[in-house]
């Protein structure tokens, strides 16, 4: 479902709560010993790597159900939450991790204390960063930017369409449906 880059490592993330790893992006080797959510997002600001997953209930795994998993290096991962929802994208700069669900948009410095922030009447669906700013999107034209991850401004535009990603590159950030 995702994968990001930090501290000289990729880290992707799927179904069944499958983490993997590599150093040169062709070389993968599974980190995960549990087999239970699936982890829908994933992204690293300052060495912190932060995944979110969503929680199902399987009474046979010792492995605590979670919505989000934090890691100082890609390989060893510790249950950060268990009450937050399952996020539909993140995004890492500086040192903030910010993350897109329903209406609200999701932030935290250290994967385990969170600041909420519901915005929109719409879900939102992506959340990029580059150029010093994070950028939410959703449907409805919905988009949000932030210099900090914390304070958002609505640039949100008069349109049926959704968008459901966004990305930064060449100077400009893009968004797509």
């Amino acid at each position: 479902y995702g994968v990001t880059y930090g501290n000289g490592l990729f880290v992707a993330v799927g179904d069944a709560g499958e983490i993997i790893v590599s150093p040169d992006g062709v070389n993968w080797t599974e980190v995960t010993g549990y087999h239970r959510s699936v982890i829908r997002a994933i992204a690293c600001a300052n060495g912190l790597y932060v995944a979110s997953g969503q929680p199902m209930n399987h009474a046979y795994s010792s492995f605590p159900d979670f919505t989000t998993l934090a890691s100082s290096n890609g390989v060893d991962w510790v249950v950060s939450t268990t009450n937050l929802p399952t996020m539909n994208d993140l995004a890492g700069f500086g040192r903030v991790v910010v993350g897109v669900s329903g209406g609200c948009i999701y932030s935290t410095t250290n994967g385990f204390g969170w600041t909420s922030n519901c915005v929109s009447p719409n879900t939102l669906r992506g959340v990029g960063s580059g150029k010093g700013k994070f950028v939410a999107v959703g449907d409805a034209g919905r988009i949000y930017t932030s210099a900090n991850g914390f304070d958002w401004s609505d640039h949100s535009m008069a349109t049926a369409s959704n968008f459901n990603c966004v990305a930064y590159g060449n100077g400009q950030y893009v968004a797509a449906g």
